[in-house]
């Protein structure tokens, strides 16, 4: 899959996703603040229109659709962060968690970073990519079973149980990935565990969704005591869904072992990234340490600059910054 469909995947999955967050929100403030009602109202409607163009969009339209959705995205990323700091500042009631908007806010910075990548044709190595989308993913799944927990009916305590030992198991494998990423940021490789890691990851993903396949039916037919609304429950099975695709995704590409066809020539490899065999080594152990140092201190002496997400590169190891700069 390269970045152009990548890029229409993204579109095709997040835009609705945006737009249900607007409804969420929307509905969920309370019903005398009509100024940020009607701005949930804007963006819902918003989305839904770019939604419908990346659904039947021509190869020619995907730089200006990518544009605007990036646009849309950042200006509702505002929007959120607006919400977010008058709900921790008191300034605004209603029914929207604190935690509830940082994760959907969390989610539309994911969603403009990756438009950005793949409009650029920028990629990550393939175990870059894997542990961020690992911590992302991770950390929306507990998210998840958090709301679900606190959504369902106190007499449920069958579903109780059961969404308290999935939060459970997807809190633990969120701290291992986080562990994992900082053991390899400076040295990103698919170490065994790593990928034993990434399986486990799998399973655990598919537990959930069933769990949440088997509840958006139950709630979908009035036959399980909650107060969460249909469509929210079917929005965390599909992301639910997405989640395990992705992990999915970024092994098998971590996987690919294509060879090259000769010595410094560049190898097909993970969404037209380059990689090298290189020749056969010329250098004595001395000058390849001394290369090494002063690439380190080149990479050292470089004052760290300040970014939003994501802290990992696109195409090499700790070379490649993503901003996104919006006002309050």
């Amino acid at each position: 899959m390269n970045c152009n469909d990548r890029l229409i995947d993204e579109l095709q999955f997040w835009l609705r996703i945006m737009k249900e967050h607007a409804i969420f929100l929307g509905s969920a403030f309370p019903c005398d603040e009509k100024e940020l009602i009607n701005k949930a109202k804007e963006f819902e409607n918003l989305f839904n229109e770019l939604e419908k163009k990346a659904t039947c969009y021509k190869h020619h339209e995907l730089e200006k659709l990518a544009q605007e959705s990036l646009t849309a995205t950042l200006r509702f990323i505002q929007f959120k962060t607006k919400v977010l700091d008058q709900i921790l500042e008191c300034k605004l009631g209603g029914f929207n968690f604190p935690l509830l908007v940082d994760h959907i806010r969390r989610e539309a910075i994911y969603f403009a970073v990756n438009i950005m990548r793949f409009s650029r044709n920028k990629t990550m190595l393939p175990t870059e990519e894997l542990l961020r989308d690992e911590v992302f993913w991770l950390r929306i799944m507990v998210d998840h079973t958090h709301f679900i927990g606190h959504l369902l009916d106190p007499s449920e305590r069958q579903f109780m149980s059961q969404i308290h030992m999935l939060q459970q198991k997807m809190s633990k494998l969120r701290c291992q990935a986080v562990d994992f990423d900082s053991m390899l940021e400076i040295t990103p490789r698919p170490v065994p565990s790593l990928l034993r890691f990434a399986d486990d990851t799998v399973r655990a993903g598919k537990d959930l969704l069933n769990f949440k396949a088997k509840a958006a039916n139950l709630i979908k037919e009035c036959k399980v005591l909650s107060i969460i609304n249909p469509l929210l429950a079917d929005h965390v099975y599909r992301e639910a869904e997405r989640f395990t695709k992705d992990i999915e995704r970024d092994l098998k590409y971590l996987n690919m072992k294509t060879p090259c066809p000769s010595p410094g020539t560049p190898c097909p490899g993970f969404m037209g990234s380059n990689y090298y065999l290189e020749p056969e080594e010329t250098e004595t152990k001395e000058e390849t340490q001394l290369i090494a140092e002063s690439k380190l201190e080149m990479e050292l002496s470089t004052p760290p600059q300040p970014i939003y997400r994501p802290r990992k590169t696109f195409a090499h190891p700790n070379s490649t910054e993503v901003k996104i700069n919006f006002r309050r």
